[in-house]
């Protein structure tokens, strides 16, 4: 009858589940949706330290230790072990026991251990709702859904979120005020863990790892050392940029339709779909964020999402302000020194392109513009520059123009030798290289004063690479 219920097999409150949780010490009355946040699974069998049940000890016992407290040679002792002693065993032809882990297995061999679709080739996820899984996901039809993952009370979307200290229950759509998303977190209860001691559980993230932590949350290449990204084409990423054949490509991040390079472009409020080399006219990066603030230029999380600029200006006291053209200050105080009597503009416009040089020398007959290019201005781009000091040109008259660029770092002489610049360490003060490479740039500025160039425009650098 439907009335009756199994009265031999004892039920949480709830009348839904059999009961696994109390308090320690306690008989077990309340199922895992039920509990409270202290009690635990006073039913199974646990580890030494009471908090998660064993399964690890040396081959040929029965297990006693969890992931946190087993040692080094503890093994997973549940199944099989491998003949490698290393991992469990859990492959082998289909119909034969587990003889081979991961790393043992040939091609042709599968998991035997777990539940397979009726493919043989993957677990299965899928079935008709209400279903225990029983088919893959290319061997579902369509009416089918994925029933591996716990869904909302809805049975449309998967539950991440309930109150703290519950397991989710529902949806992004279903869930209550007050209700929070439950993943596992780090201690700091920010992001993800991925990082802990070798053979230990993931508990920590990267900003809370400690000395001697490593990556042991995400999947590793053959190596052992990096993630994989690259494999065949169609195939699951197994490699990483070390270990890959010359025919592998990257086969976990998105591809622009060329398939050769990551898409970070589009047209302003659509996904990114093209690379620099295929993108269109008037396509932006739209991957990465933009200033807080000014909303023109790239931010990055160590400026607070601010542009270096922004940054400088919102946050006066900060050592990156304090920082900011410190090494234009220094030879700028180089040159007053030099030159006392002489009448240099600094970091002004010229004219009505509201172009601004470093300093400006008006000589009548000619110009000197000095530029301190630090870094050398790799990441500048030739084109930007050239126009620039034709609209400078075309404010001066079109006046013979002599530009010097002074690099207070380092570079590579001639002999392909790396020289050193005069601000190590990202010291605040330069070191006395700084005055013998500025003597340098004192003799030029000396020199095209006296002397009217015959070119319209003369470009002389100083401490660049091959110079």
């Amino acid at each position: 009858m439907k009335e009756m219920i199994n009265v031999k097999i004892a039920k949480c409150h709830c009348g839904a589940k059999s009961p696994s949780y109390n308090f320690p010490g306690n008989q077990p009355k309340f199922c895992k949706d039920c509990k409270l946040d202290e009690m635990v699974n006073v039913k199974g069998g646990r580890c030494f330290c009471k908090k998660h049940f064993p399964i690890y000890n040396v081959i040929g016992k029965s297990p006693k230790y969890c992931i946190e407290c087993k040692a080094e040679r503890m093994l997973d002792v549940r199944y099989n072990v491998c003949s490698c002693r290393k991992q469990s065993a859990r492959y082998n032809f289909p119909g034969d026991p587990p003889k081979f882990c991961r790393g043992c297995k040939s091609e042709e061999m599968v998991d035997v251990l777990n539940l397979r679709c009726n493919c043989g080739k993957h677990r299965p996820s899928f079935n008709m709702p209400g279903k225990s899984p029983k088919f893959c996901f290319d061997c579902k039809s369509e009416e089918m859904v994925n029933t591996a993952i716990k869904l909302c009370q809805c049975g449309i979307n998967r539950a991440y979120y309930n109150y703290r200290g519950k397991y989710p229950k529902y949806c992004s759509d279903c869930k209550l005020d007050g209700m929070i998303y439950i993943c596992k977190k780090c201690t700091c209860g920010k992001h993800n863990p991925l990082f802990n001691r070798k053979g230990k559980k993931a508990k920590y993230c990267s900003s809370c790892k400690l000395d001697g932590m490593i990556d042991v949350g995400s999947k590793k290449c053959e190596c052992g050392k990096h993630v994989p990204i690259f494999n065949y084409a169609n195939k699951p990423a197994k490699y990483c940029e070390t270990c890959k054949h010359d025919d592998m490509i990257d086969v976990k991040n998105k591809r622009c339709h060329c398939k050769k390079h990551q898409p970070i472009y589009n047209f302003l409020g659509n996904s990114a779909q093209y690379c620099s080399a295929c993108k269109l006219d008037g396509m932006i990066n739209v991957i990465s964020k933009r200033c807080v603030s000014c909303n023109l230029f790239f931010s990055t999380k160590e400026y607070d999402y601010y542009c270096y600029s922004c940054y400088c200006w919102k946050f006066p006291g900060s050592q990156p302000a304090k920082r900011h053209l410190i090494k234009e200050r220094a030879v700028h105080t180089l040159m007053k020194a030099s030159f006392p009597a002489l009448e240099i503009s600094y970091n002004k416009s010229v004219g009505c392109s509201q172009r601004r040089p470093d300093w400006f020398i008006d000589c009548l007959t000619h110009c000197i513009i000095v530029e301190c290019d630090e870094e050398q201005h790799k990441s500048y781009k030739k084109l930007c520059e050239y126009v620039r000091l034709l609209e400078i040109l075309e404010d001066i008259s079109y006046r013979p123009l002599v530009v010097l660029r002074f690099n207070p770092d380092k570079y590579k002489n001639s002999d392909g030798d790396i020289i050193e610049g005069c601000f190590p360490n990202k010291a605040i003060k330069p070191t006395v290289k700084l005055g013998t490479r500025f003597e340098e740039l004192r003799k030029a500025i000396e020199y095209h004063r006296q002397n009217i160039p015959i070119q319209t425009l003369i470009e002389e650098k100083f401490f660049f690479d091959g110079k």
